[in-house]
């Protein structure tokens, strides 16, 4: 038993070196480990001891750096939300599922807090494109409220669901939900859709993969999860050619990634968007564990500024902003610095 201890020490300070900046993984590789000896009751609140224990270390070596005012206003009120939604979390986990289905040998189920909630974060996402919030803005008095829903709604989004299946951490694709509640609701005619996470869009391109009135373009690390996005999918139908695939071999870095958009953006030109909407992934990011790309802070900000000028010479700089992936804390926090540093300064 005492090597069972000496493994289990291990294995859990070999994953939290792992994840230190990622916050992404710890609980998946370490609760498993934990389970191979212990009852899963135990195995639970121990990998949550660790994870505690990571996330303190982490506060004392760079809380020193951290905005304080920020931290008082509105990343407390978040932590706080989030402890609540834990609360709530485990009442509604004891509810049976609203949904069950199979994909190949395994078989799939959706809970209702993810379901409930994932239509809360389709309706934000819908919600900043609505008319009545155009040219509106909230007094800093509502940043603590902004930290609130931050903290109890934030990263279940995503652009790999489908519109038939979650995928990839996905329950609801709200970049697709938004356009064709543009294109549905707010008359618009042509919506150019850009995803430049390191993951391809499969959920966004197979939404509209037939249709011509969206133009879906990605540039992704390929052959890499979720299989899809090579060059030879351009659409089928009347879709055909509506679809345009850049992908990036592992290891690609600014100039691979800049010149790529040189041909999205001739491509989207052609089109002629009346709106832009950006799947926005940082995790082709070189410090990210796991894109396994060398993209810098410096290339997202020019990629950025590309975007805004692109958006500003044909769709008079109309543009929303959709956070997909990123398990760097300090580079998806540089990152998205950067982007709306550039957005500020349009």
């Amino acid at each position: 038993m005492i090597m069972a201890y000496i493994f289990i020490a291990v294995v859990a300070v070999l994953v939290a070196a792992l994840t230190l900046f990622s916050g992404f993984g710890l609980g998946t590789i370490l609760m498993p480990v934990f389970a191979l000896f212990f009852p899963i009751e135990i195995a639970i609140a121990a990998t949550a001891v660790v994870h505690l224990a990571n996330n303190v270390f982490k506060v004392l070596l760079v809380g020193r750096k951290a905005n304080l005012k920020i931290v008082a206003i509105f990343a407390l009120p978040a932590a706080l939300a989030a402890v609540a939604g834990a609360f709530l979390l485990g009442f509604v986990s004891k509810m049976e599922p609203i949904a069950t289905y199979s994909i190949g040998m395994r078989d799939f189920q959706i809970m209702p807090a993810s379901f409930v909630i994932g239509i809360l974060i389709a309706f934000f996402g819908v919600t900043e494109l609505m008319k009545f919030f155009e040219d509106r803005a909230l007094d800093r008095k509502y940043v603590p409220i902004g930290g609130l829903l931050s903290g109890f709604f934030g990263g279940l989004s995503g652009h790999h669901a489908e519109k038939r299946y979650a995928k990839g951490f996905c329950i609801f694709n709200n970049i697709a939900i938004a356009a064709e509640h543009l294109i549905k609701n707010r008359g618009v005619g042509r919506v150019g859709i850009i995803d430049f996470d390191v993951h391809h869009g499969n959920g966004t391109q197979n939404s509209f993969y037939a249709r011509n009135d969206v133009f879906f373009t990605s540039t992704h690390r390929y052959p890499f999860f979720p299989g899809s996005g090579a060059a030879e999918e351009k659409g089928s139908g009347a879709g055909l050619g509506f679809t345009f695939n850049i992908p990036l071999e592992s290891g690609a870095d600014d100039d691979d990634f800049l010149r790529a958009y040189d041909k999205v953006f001739s491509r989207l030109d052609k089109f002629k968007p009346e709106i832009i909407l950006v799947s926005a992934g940082y995790d082709a990011h070189q410090g990210d564990p796991l894109g396994g790309m060398k993209v810098t802070d410096e290339g997202y900000e020019k990629l950025m500024t590309m975007i805004i000028d692109f958006a500003g010479s044909v769709c008079d700089g109309k543009i929303v902003m959709f956070l997909e992936g990123g398990y760097d804390l300090k580079a998806l926090r540089n990152s998205i610095e950067k982007q709306l540093e550039v957005m500020a300064t349009a």
